[in-house]
């Protein structure tokens, strides 16, 4: 489970046009559920009980990370990972801008803390 974006995030994402086949998806609260096959944005599971908006599909952080790196040229990068320093997360924009965004105790941390850049970032840009 802690492969897969949590669900703030993967619905931030299917609103940003996420359409990638992922192995989970979350209904409703944020009820997580595996896919019995890849689900895109725009084939998950129908119930006629829910309304289209309750679904979302969760990508695992590989593969948003790929789409924001294939879909709006953004890389996230860690430098120092380990028991020993801190994880500083970078994110990368088209080889040109790096913004730093600080230190955290774990990879994870650091790569949810980028993930939520990232997103914030498109949203920006769409605005």
């Amino acid at each position: 489970m802690k492969d897969f974006t949590l669900y703030p995030e993967a619905l931030d994402l299917n609103e940003l046009e996420f359409n990638e086949p992922c192995f989970g998806y979350y209904i409703t609260i944020g009820e997580w559920f595996p896919a019995s096959y890849p689900y895109s944005g725009t084939e998950y599971p129908k119930n006629s009980d829910m309304p289209d908006s309750t679904w979302a599909t969760a990508p695992t952080y590989s593969q948003a990370f790929r789409w924001f790196r294939e879909k709006h040229g953004m890389v996230f990068n860690l430098v120092g990972s380990g028991p020993y320093y801190p994880s500083i997360a970078f994110i990368l924009i088209d080889g040109n801008s790096d913004i730093e965004l600080g230190e955290y105790d774990n990879y994870e941390e650091a790569e949810l803390a980028s993930l939520k850049k990232m997103i914030e970032i498109v949203k920006a840009s769409q605005a």
